[in-house]
């Protein structure tokens, strides 16, 4: 969604200096300096709380214009190598040694995700009629965490979610029903739905 939208920047910057000294007739020695810096800034809203529903939407838990959860990142990666080598020519040879010394400085903010989240990932739908027709008011959500149903609502209205899949009731449950498998168990999430109803 669009509240979920923040401005990203990225710079890179790289020099290099090179300096090669003709010492005599068989000798040469050569410096090498290289400095990168590379930066990366996300800045988003991160003070809103967001909701994310599975196979549905992600958008603010509230109203509001912004919400993306990033905060203000910043990422700087600053590195540098000198290498000196010195080349020797002796009749038919030519030897070459030197050496290499190498820095890293890696400064990394992520404020990410202090507004908060609410994620729900399982639950049912309505119950169904036998000509398979939804029954009105019969959808409960199962969450394992508390959800406060006056902001849900109007947040999926917002959001475009058919007023059928709205739930009308929210059952707080310590765990989702999951199968060995890890997939969904809907038998049991229909069964904890049902006892909501009753």
């Amino acid at each position: 969604m669009q509240q979920r939208g923040y401005n990203f920047q990225s710079t890179n910057q790289n020099i290099q200096l090179t300096e090669t000294a003709v010492i005599n007739a068989t000798t040469i020695n050569e410096t090498r300096f290289q400095f990168a810096r590379n930066s990366n800034e996300s800045l988003g809203n991160n003070a809103i709380a967001t909701l994310n529903v599975s196979a549905a939407f992600s958008g603010c838990a509230v109203a509001a214009a912004s919400c993306s959860s990033v905060g203000h990142a910043i990422n700087e990666r600053n590195s540098w190598e000198l290498n000196n080598f010195t080349q020797i020519q002796h009749g038919m040879h030519n030897f070459k040694f030197g050496g290499r010394l190498r820095g890293v400085h890696i400064d990394d903010t992520s404020p990410g995700n202090f507004g908060g989240a609410w994620n729900i990932t399982g639950g049912f739908g309505p119950q169904f009629d036998a000509n398979n027709n939804p029954i009105a008011g019969t959808n409960v959500l199962l969450s394992s965490i508390d959800i406060d149903l006056a902001q849900l609502r109007p947040a999926l209205a917002q959001s475009g979610l058919p007023n059928l899949w709205i739930p009308k009731t929210v059952r707080r449950v310590d765990a989702i029903p999951v199968l060995a498998s890890g997939k969904l168990d809907l038998v049991g999430c229909k069964k904890l739905a049902e006892e909501a109803l009753v």
